[in-house]
Parts: structure tokens; C-alpha cells; sequence
């Protein structure tokens, strides 16, 4: 997905190049917008707490997403599922659906933008399955992170 962002703006897909070019991940801007979406947790956080107690889901899924990025912060992009893993059939599910779905379904960002916000997801999502919390509501962390990414508004973290 965030190869894909970057082609797509580059320019027309329908150049071969494009392809080419969407085959590597540049991991310096990937690692900068999940530090950009860490900043602004971390921002939103803090008003949460007044108001929802300590065991609300969005206040909870918010300090794991914290977590989750500050993780790939210091050690990277986080490996693919398995091949042929259930993690992996998710995956493979959720990137099909953000690359052939209405453009209305990606929201009000521009495609390249909302594609590497999608990507951002999957990332949030594996680095949260690799040290998952003993809370069963984070049981399926790529739901969790859709959910808490449309419940919170935190698309908008790349408009800021």
C-alpha cells in the first residue's frame, strides 16, 4: 500500500514504470509518518484522559497504537504474517479491499495520502500483534486499529 501510495503520486499507473518504481518501500518516509502519527496520539491523549476512564476502549487502543509506533520508531517496519498464516489471508483481505474499493471508502484524503495512511495501519496492526496485550477487545489488531482510526479521526494526523 504505501509503494502503491508513492506511485500513485508520481503519476499515471498506467505507465510501466510506475509499477517498477512501487516495488520498494522508501523505509525513511514510512518510519516518518508513523512518527507523525505517533506525535499526535501522544497529542490526543492527554484530553482523553480527563474524561474516559482508564479502561475505555479508545483511550486503551490509543496508548497501544502509541506503543506500536514508538516500537517501529526504534526498530523498523515490522515483518509480513507468515506466508499462508491467518495474519497473513487478513492482510492480503484488508489490502485488497483499500486498492480495488470505491474511492469514497478511503475517505476525504487524497488517494496517494490515504494509501499510505492504510499502510500505516497494517504496520500499527503487526506491531501490535507482535507484543499484543492480554486485553481480548486487542484479540484482532488490524480491527482494532480500523476501528480506533475511524472512531478517533486519526486520518487526520497527516493533515496537521
Amino acid at each position: 500500500l504505501f509503494a502503491l501510495s508513492g506511485a500513485v503520486g508520481r503519476g499515471p499507473l498506467l505507465d510501466a514504470g510506475a509499477y517498477e518504481a512501487a516495488s520498494a518501500i522508501d523505509e525513511d518516509a514510512a518510519r516518518a509518518l508513523v512518527a507523525a502519527l505517533g506525535a499526535r496520539v501522544a497529542e490526543w491523549r492527554e484530553p482523553l484522559a480527563a474524561f474516559r476512564a482508564e479502561v475505555d476502549l479508545t483511550r486503551r487502543a490509543l496508548d497501544w497504537l502509541l506503543a506500536a509506533a514508538d516500537r517501529i520508531g526504534r526498530e523498523g517496519l515490522p515483518p509480513a504474517p507468515a506466508a499462508g498464516s491467518r495474519g497473513a489471508a487478513i492482510e492480503a483481505f484488508y489490502v485488497r479491499s483499500a486498492a480495488w474499493s470505491s474511492r469514497d471508502a478511503l475517505g476525504p484524503l487524497p488517494l496517494a495520502t490515504a494509501l499510505a495512511v492504510r499502510a500505516v495501519r497494517v504496520w500499527l496492526a503487526r506491531a501490535l500483534a507482535a507484543q499484543a496485550p492480554s486485553d481480548p477487545r486487542a484479540a484482532e489488531p488490524l480491527a482494532l486499529v480500523e476501528v480506533v482510526f475511524r472512531a478517533a479521526g486519526l486520518d487526520a494526523f497527516v493533515s496537521t
